[in-house]
């Protein structure tokens, strides 16, 4: 298999927000890399960059906070994964069923008989939640500070579509993944996957908790979470961002972890390896 050039870069305390993967043919060497990062933030796309490649290369520019003080970028500093972080619970999922201790081809209320659908029959699989193809649209009814509230409406979803007739994006899918990966593990999120996937491949600084007392967060503007609606207060640098997992109780398995762009480079060149 020809080897794969992989761009990991995450960006923090910008207008955009933005952190994501992605393989690109205009930046093939490490000049080329620091030029399109300098240029990035010079016409004000990102207040702060952090990058790193499979060929090696790491680079780090701006900063990372909004106002003063105004700290910089480090390899060191911690990014809100959003949902990237929901290929952490896939990877979860993925690990478990090659342990086979996780039938993805199994309705996935064999795993959660507390869901309403295990009354009726239920045809879901977990491997259509991975693939968004269960029928669940991305309504988030279980968007709520009561726990209480928020597992009773997560569990009485229901899809909108027959299961394998339309992709829909649904962060509510793999909430119920990350929970499967609980009950399989007898551990929560964080725990089950500093176990069995970060701590192995030497992700130390990667974690599902929030990170408020880390000295090397990047922050985010409030544009991108809205705000203070649903009575939230201003979150503090270090927090999830996302609203549904600033509410929740607990870490939930459609992302919102920390992670580095040095981490998260183990993270993806481990994929690649299993590609080949």
């Amino acid at each position: 298999m020809k080897r794969r050039e992989f761009l990991w870069m995450a960006a923090g305390a910008s207008g955009a927000a933005v952190l994501g993967g992605c393989r690109t043919a205009s930046v093939r060497d490490n000049a080329a890399l620091r030029a399109a990062v300098d240029g990035y933030v010079a016409e004000g796309l990102y207040l702060g960059l952090a990058c790193a490649s499979n060929r090696g290369d790491l680079y780090v520019k701006g900063r990372r906070t909004l106002d003063e003080p105004r700290l910089p970028v480090t390899a060191d500093t911690l990014f809100d994964l959003a949902s990237v972080g929901k290929t952490h619970t896939a990877a979860l999922c993925a690990l478990l069923y090659a342990d086979g201790k996780l039938d993805v081809d199994a309705p996935f209320t064999k795993y959660l008989p507390e869901h309403v659908l295990a009354k009726e029959n239920c045809r879901i699989t977990v491997r259509d939640l991975a693939t968004h193809s269960g029928g669940f649209d991305n309504s988030k009814p279980y968007m709520t500070s009561d726990a209480k509230k928020m597992f009773a409406e997560l569990y009485r979803k229901r899809p909108v579509w027959p299961r394998g007739t339309r992709f829909c994006y649904a962060c509510s899918n793999f909430v119920y993944l990350g929970l499967i990966v609980e009950r399989l593990t007898g551990m929560g999120l964080d725990a089950a996957a500093k176990k069995m996937l970060w701590g192995p491949l030497g992700m130390t600084r990667t974690t599902w908790q929030t990170v408020v007392d880390d000295p090397n967060v990047a922050e985010y503007p409030p544009s991108t979470y809205g705000g203070e609606r649903l009575g939230t207060r201003k979150r503090r640098i270090g927090e999830r961002n996302d609203t549904c997992a600033h509410l929740a109780p607990c870490p939930m398995g459609n992302g919102a972890n920390f992670s580095t762009a040095p981490d998260m480079l183990l993270f993806v060149t481990d994929l690649l390896r299993r590609e080949r």
